[in-house]
């Protein structure tokens, strides 16, 4: 099935797997690569009704085109059958051409225009086009020529009377202009054709520009930035990542770092950077460059960026590389990141499949005596900052020994120093809360904090600030209010005598 660019994914246990007979109704299935015509009638299965599809897929040259072609290429070729179908009344046969040339990416064709059409106007307004395709046409021209500036090209090429204007250069690069002034290539799919020629002709250099000049496109003089704008390019992004042989992620972080600072676009950098590392095509190359910004990067708009994708849907797919690129995020030691990292941790948290991985990696932060230790305090906060999320977590400790272990760690470190502050603090006291109000939990509590408590050099200490966090909690003024917390709070600190006799008695 490898060699058809498929893949089948069966889950069995081991006595099943050595004994397959064993198991009741055990059948051997064999599965085939699909018959590329019936693959593709199928994916063009909603397209019937507007459509002739059965006689389509017999027009030359599609049938050549699906001779030996594995399914990714199939799902590939549908794309561009579906826009190359733009208008159902075309001619079967262009239909066809144009869905072949469209999945060739235009190729023959852009190497014939560019040699045909020199002039640095009508190549410029060409690939600014590519990014804007939609847009108002005269944006389109306004953004040409901002990229001539960018590239540094000679001052005529931005304008003036005897320079093509927007009909011309429309007409030049096969794009149209609707009655409402917004401009379209004719050809299907050339857009990202056009970005992935230009990506391989052109030098990297070139290409950095390129990329920097489309990371401005979406913002507006004194507001907001235009959220639809970004979104193409976004898209144009991703796109011509996908596209490109080799695929490595070009700029992307030019995008990251440049809209980062906008809320409105930061859902935007999320979804690209998550799309492109899932992707077959560059998901590789680009969970390697998560990983490496996240060791060395020093942009904090970049390493931000990093831990929301972290704590999005790539979780679902590498939930283990999400969890190390976090662990490394965690060790920079730097707030606004460590923040970044805690607002994913609760991201995580809300997934229940992964709370337990992600439980286990920020107890092992709080356990640490390096910069992760403040991060996983931060994130424990965080992951149990309502009641609900509390219970959450003490259940999620209740069945794990080798946790609650880890934990015991974290707490000698926590009550060693001037004791627990701030946000941890807060989060120890819902603790408490809940084992008042639930008194399952309340050993668990309790061995978690005489084990942290411990024996030898500061236990006294240690069990004294413990001491002092439970009359917090429950003050002896409002024992007649809360008389379940008042007995919790009794039993914790009789037991803390026990466990070290030298503590003050209160």
């Amino acid at each position: 099935m490898e060699k058809r660019d498929s893949y089948l994914v069966v889950l069995v246990d081991r006595v099943s797997l050595e004994r397959p007979e064993d198991v009741p109704g055990f059948a051997v299935l064999t599965v085939t690569a699909p018959v590329p015509e019936e693959l593709l009638s199928r994916l063009l299965a909603d397209q019937r009704d507007r459509l002739d599809v059965d006689r389509l897929l017999k027009t030359p040259p599609l049938p050549a085109m699906l001779e030996g072609a594995t399914p990714t290429q199939i799902a590939r070729l549908s794309h561009r059958i579906r826009a190359a179908a733009g208008d159902p009344q075309e001619p079967l046969a262009e239909i066809a051409r144009n869905a072949v040339k469209a999945y060739q990416n235009w190729d023959e064709e852009l190497v014939a225009w560019f040699e045909k059409n020199p002039d640095p106007r009508s190549r410029l307004f060409l690939i600014a086009l590519a990014f804007l395709q939609g847009g108002q046409a005269s944006n389109v021209l306004h953004a040409m020529e901002k990229l001539a500036e960018k590239l540094a090209e000679p001052a005529d090429v931005r304008g003036g009377i005897g320079a093509p204007g927007i009909r011309q250069l429309a007409k030049n690069v096969n794009a149209r202009i609707d009655d409402e002034h917004r401009i379209f290539f004719t050809l299907p799919s050339y857009d990202v054709a056009i970005l992935r020629y230009v990506h391989g002709d052109q030098s990297k250099a070139f290409r950095t520009r390129l990329w920097s000049w489309a990371s401005d496109l979406p913002m507006r003089r004194g507001g907001s930035p235009n959220v639809r704008v970004a979104g193409q390019v976004a898209s144009a992004m991703l796109a011509v990542t996908l596209a490109l042989p080799g695929a490595d992620a070009p700029e992307v972080r030019a995008l990251a770092e440049r809209w980062w600072g906008y809320q409105t676009l930061r859902p935007l950098i999320v979804d690209l950077m998550t799309a492109v590392a899932m992707s077959p095509e560059a998901g590789a190359a680009m969970r390697g460059r998560l990983n490496q910004w996240a060791v060395q990067s020093g942009s904090l708009t970049l390493l931000c960026a990093v831990a929301a994708v972290c704590g999005g849907a790539l979780a679902d797919a590498y939930p283990q590389a999400v969890l190390t690129r976090l662990n490394n995020l965690a060790g920079r030691g730097i707030d606004a990141v460590t923040e970044a990292v805690v607002q994913a941790v609760r991201s995580l948290w809300d997934r229940p499949r992964h709370r337990q991985a992600t439980l286990r990696r920020v107890v092992d932060w709080a356990a640490g005596h390096d910069q992760r230790h403040d991060a996983g305090l931060r994130a424990l906060a965080a992951i149990s900052e309502t009641p609900e999320r509390a219970g959450f977590l003490l259940a999620e400790l209740a069945g794990d020994a080798e946790l609650q272990t880890r934990l015991v760690h974290a707490f000698t470190l926590l009550f060693t120093g001037i004791g627990p502050q701030g946000e941890i603090r807060e989060a120890l006291l819902r603790w408490l809360d809940t084992t008042a109000r639930e008194p399952v939990h309340e050993d668990l509590i309790t061995d978690l904090m005489i084990r942290a408590g411990g024996t030898g050099q500061g236990a006294s200490s240690r069990f004294a600030r413990m001491s002092d966090l439970l009359y917090a909690w429950q003050p002896l003024a409002r024992d007649a209010e809360a008389p379940a917390a008042r007995d919790v709070r009794d039993r914790l600190i009789e037991r803390f005598h026990r466990a070290n006799p030298l503590l003050v008695a209160r």
